[in-house]
């Protein structure tokens, strides 16, 4: 039952899970609610609520979340950058990147990227 409400196409559920799918395929990218909504025909506030109820997060954090997997995953296998890592993952400030990061994995990105190559060695 839980998956077929997924499946029926058209039902707030699948809409949430086609904007989960649309913030995910353009993660490193400005997130526009009001697009997103418009684009599953969904309020903003609908969105919101019930994106937050799947993911238990807000959109926003969400997509942070989304931008800092993808910037760990970047990190540990790469020689690559911090500030580049933060650009291909769509922030705009890499202070903040690191302040987002650091908060997230409890370490520097600078730091969390040599421990992560140290791992793979």
């Amino acid at each position: 039952y839980f998956l077929n409400k997924f499946a029926m196409d058209g039902t707030t559920s699948n809409k949430v899970v086609k904007a989960i799918s649309e913030i995910k395929n353009n993660f490193n990218e400005k997130l526009n609610i009001k697009e997103l909504a418009d684009l599953i025909q969904m309020s903003e506030s609908s969105l919101y609520q019930n994106l937050k109820n799947i993911t238990q997060l807000p959109p926003i954090q969400f997509q942070k979340n989304l931008r800092l997997q993808e910037a760990q995953k970047l990190l540990s296998l790469q020689n690559i950058d911090v500030l580049e890592v933060a650009i291909l993952v769509g922030y705009e400030s890499a202070s903040q990147f690191s302040k987002d990061y650091s908060k997230m994995y409890g370490m520097s990105p600078k730091k969390h990227s040599n421990f992560l190559k140290n791992q793979n060695l």
